[in-house]
């Protein structure tokens, strides 16, 4: 039997486990297999100590399970975002990033797969208040490393089969959540009618009140007049539902691009004004007439807009302008946030993915972008992003005019 030596003096690690053959264990060391190949899985091992290290490893992989390995903290982090493991074996004394500070980031990731991976935390020491520390951090589970290996194997095998009917469960919730446009969708657009219906009226009767003073006659009608507009996107979902049902190509109108940018820049106004926020505007041709589905167009630039205005500093400015190019009708906005890194520019438009630089400061679903894109995709469109960190970003939506045939 060899002992290890750990951060705070020689102890032996796992029980009876022989570390320079490790083939050989006696004692609670695992001669019999638990046979978890119905629930074989990838481990992440984030240990310092190279013996420790290659011993979990090792029997990991004997039990049919991949395991990757780092030596401290920051890589470990990174490669629980990266990899997507199963589980996470995670030390808590290791250099550049201690096991507290690894948890809680995984806790509060913003990505739900990465958040909710089980934790099992190792230590050499038996002290109660770091066992509560880590608990309240999320960890699942404390284990000392004078543990029987068997044990952590159990705990291994025991998570990870959980983990596994957790993402079945997400799998099934993601398969019913993508049946176009159910009996669900119905429901919530028709009680999303009515209610904006009530709103609607509600706000015309007190825009005619007398006693009203101007700032407040304003606000009233800013008010019916988004309840008209959601109302409108309504009506249009309903419509796009029935389209897609049948199998028809989303239908195009003739309207003007400026005007349609300029109703969707007075309907971010008050947001724009609460953050001192000057929407600037520039148009390439006045009118802008266009062929394509409004609707689709119009939801799109406000996401972006709002985005916009969202991310970029108080006091600053943001730029909408439509051009033509390359026979495409474009329209790019630009702000002065904080940017976007390359290695996320292309991420930014996942479903539920946030950047690095905003995810802890600004609330968020992470939802904008993806819909945003999607829409576009419905009228082969595409977004694009560019921006270098701290420069700001300017997003260009870009369309191809539907032909008259697809018109109604």
């Amino acid at each position: 039997m060899l002992p290890t030596r750990t951060k705070h003096g020689p102890e032996r690690a796992f029980g009876n486990a022989k570390l320079h053959k490790p083939a050989a264990f006696t004692g609670n060391s695992m001669n019999e297999s638990l046979n978890p190949t119905k629930q074989a899985g990838t481990v992440l091992i984030a240990e310092d100590e190279d013996d420790i290290r290659e011993l979990l490893a090792y029997q990991l992989r004997k039990e049919g399970y991949s395991a990757i390995l780092a030596a401290n903290g920051r890589i470990a982090y990174e490669m629980v975002e990266r990899n997507n493991p199963d589980l996470i074996i995670l030390d808590i004394m290791m250099p550049e990033m201690d096991g507290w500070e690894v948890c809680r980031r995984i806790r509060g990731h913003h990505n739900p797969l990465v958040s909710t991976v089980p934790v099992i935390m190792l230590t050499a020491l038996g002290d109660h208040q770091d066992k509560h520390l880590g608990l309240d951090l999320g960890a699942d589970a404390f284990v000392s490393k004078m543990c029987p290996i068997k044990e952590v194997l159990l705990y291994c095998r025991n998570f990870i089969r959980l983990r596994h009917n957790y993402l079945a469960l997400l799998k099934q919730k993601d398969y019913d959540a993508n049946i176009p446009f159910n009996d669900i969708h119905r429901l919530l657009i028709h009680e999303l009618k009515n209610h904006l219906f009530i709103i609607g009226g509600m706000s015309n009767l007190l825009a005619k009140a007398n006693e009203l003073a101007g700032e407040e006659r304003n606000l009233i009608n800013h008010i019916a007049n988004s309840s008209e507009y959601l109302g409108m996107i309504a009506n249009d979902l309903k419509m796009l539902e029935e389209i897609k049902d049948d199998g028809r190509h989303v239908p195009a109108t003739r309207f003007d691009l400026n005007e349609l940018i300029e109703n969707v820049v007075a309907l971010q106004r008050l947001f724009a004004e609460n953050r001192t926020i000057n929407v600037r505007r520039r148009f390439f041709a006045d009118p802008c007439p266009v062929q394509l589905n409004k609707t689709v167009v119009k939801i799109v630039v406000s996401m972006i807009l709002e985005n916009a205005l969202k991310y970029c500093h108080p006091g600053a400015e943001v730029h909408i302008c439509s051009l033509r190019e390359d026979n495409m009708i474009k329209i790019k906005i630009t702000d002065n946030g904080p940017g976007i890194d390359a290695s996320e520019q292309e991420l930014i438009f996942e479903k539920e993915y946030r950047a690095k630089s905003v995810r802890q400061k600004i609330s968020g679903t992470g939802l904008g972008l993806y819909l945003a894109k999607t829409l576009t995709k419905m009228l082969d469109g595409k977004i694009t992003v560019e921006s270098n960190p701290g420069q700001g970003s300017t997003f260009t939506i870009s369309f191809r005019e539907q032909a008259t045939s697809h018109s109604q």
